[in-house]
């Protein structure tokens, strides 16, 4: 999400290993682009540790509060669906759209429209995972990554979670 935002302030940055951490003494990872992953530069990973495994990347000090705000943004959109937001950091929550569906469709109609709108009013891009489970919907979340949807209907669950890998459980 860090770097996310980094790219959104500065879009020279785009398509560049990115690190977000500090650089004097022992300056930590916060974040890293997807770019920067490629090479296993790591959030907690000692900032000098991340330049020799990826010496080509920009290093940007964090904007915390710049963050923040995003996040609050990016939160009040997903309340405007539904009040039942469920909050894990900074850059992920939990909806549950039971309530929601005779108002806004389908979980699947409101994935959509929830990526939709927070491209259009932060600019950023996010990553949906749709399931019956928070479990499931956390992993289908995560294998749409960096930006997609990932929608596991009731009926496909065990199907799909069985062709994963157990790291991935």
């Amino acid at each position: 999400f860090y770097a996310s935002v980094e790219v959104l302030d500065d879009p020279s940055l785009a398509g560049r290993p990115l690190i977000v951490g500090g650089m004097e003494g022992r300056g930590v990872v916060s974040s890293a682009s997807y770019e920067a992953r490629r090479f296993g530069v790591r959030s907690a990973m000692n900032v000098a540790q991340a330049l020799r495994l990826c010496p080509q990347a920009v290093v940007v000090v964090p904007h915390f509060e710049r963050y923040s705000a995003l996040s609050r943004q990016v939160m009040d959109i997903f309340h405007d669906i539904t009040p039942s937001v469920e909050l894990l950091s900074i850059d992920e929550a939990f909806l549950d759209v039971s309530g929601a569906r005779r108002l806004w469709g389908s979980p699947g109609q409101i994935a959509r429209m929830l990526r939709e709108r927070v491209r259009e009013q932060t600019g950023l891009v996010c990553s949906v995972g749709v399931a019956a489970t928070k479990h499931v919907a956390k992993i289908a979340s995560t294998l749409s990554k960096p930006d997609g949807l990932l929608i596991v209907s009731g009926p496909e669950t065990a199907a799909f979670l069985a062709a994963l890998p157990v790291r991935a459980l």
